[in-house]
């Protein structure tokens, strides 16, 4: 997992961050932590490439609150950044739900937060993907992989954080994913339903705007999962 620490106070951040390295080496998780004091700095899309943030709720240029509310706005229908509120002022809490915040600790019982990363660590790899791009072994989120498309005898991954290659077959991706929310749109495309807009007579639109094929043989078939998809996610 990848973990952000934000506060503003230099202490307790250092403290939180040796807590939380703890937590994660006696339970197994591998773990990328991260601290920053500068909160500012993940407002356009900063945080996107962590799995979880750890945020003061309390902070002198911007709130945790109105991070959390700038983080939401970019998420791009990922659950991730999973956001843990860490306060003592338990009277923020009512107005800190608004955010639909994973779970939230107080700075006198850092150790609470074990339970959490537990959870978290389970959830991330329960929903990832592992795609083989060369040398290297990336795992992607599922909620986090937009599209697959086929690309000479590559798939080619496009992903909320960047492009991935892998020389695989679509029937075999296509296998693994279906279940996973994921339709195929034409021969060379399989497209993950969280991110489908619209469907039209030939094509798919995307919330990002992106126009894909739609086959003819494919269709009917796209046009219903999406609709159960659609009823199951409510």
């Amino acid at each position: 997992m990848k973990i952000l620490i934000v506060d503003d106070e230099q202490s307790f951040l250092t403290e939180l961050r040796r807590i939380t390295s703890r937590i994660c080496r006696e339970n197994g998780i591998i773990a990328d932590i991260n601290v920053t004091y500068d909160a500012e700095s993940l407002v356009n899309g900063g945080g996107k490439q962590y799995d979880v943030i750890l945020l003061d709720i309390e902070m002198p240029k911007l709130s945790g609150l109105d991070l959390a509310e700038k983080l939401n706005a970019v998420r791009n229908g990922s659950d991730k950044p999973f956001i843990i509120f860490v306060t003592n002022r338990e009277g923020l809490v009512f107005e800190a739900l608004r955010q639909q915040p994973y779970s939230f600790i107080r700075k006198s019982h850092p150790e609470d937060l074990a339970p959490c990363l537990i959870r978290l660590n389970e959830k991330c790899e329960e929903e990832y993907l592992t795609v083989k791009s060369g040398r290297s072994t990336d795992k992607v989120a599922f909620r986090e992989l937009i599209y697959l498309e086929k690309v000479n005898n590559y798939v080619v991954f496009h992903t909320t954080r960047s492009e991935l290659r892998e020389r695989a077959a679509m029937d075999e991706k296509a296998a693994e994913l279906t279940s996973k929310g994921f339709v195929r749109a034409h021969i060379g495309c399989l497209i993950n339903m969280r991110y489908i807009a619209e469907i039209m007579p030939q094509n798919i639109r995307l919330t990002d705007g992106t126009l894909l094929p739609l086959s003819r043989k494919y269709s009917k078939e796209v046009r219903r999962q999406f609709f159960e998809w659609m009823v199951n996610v409510q």
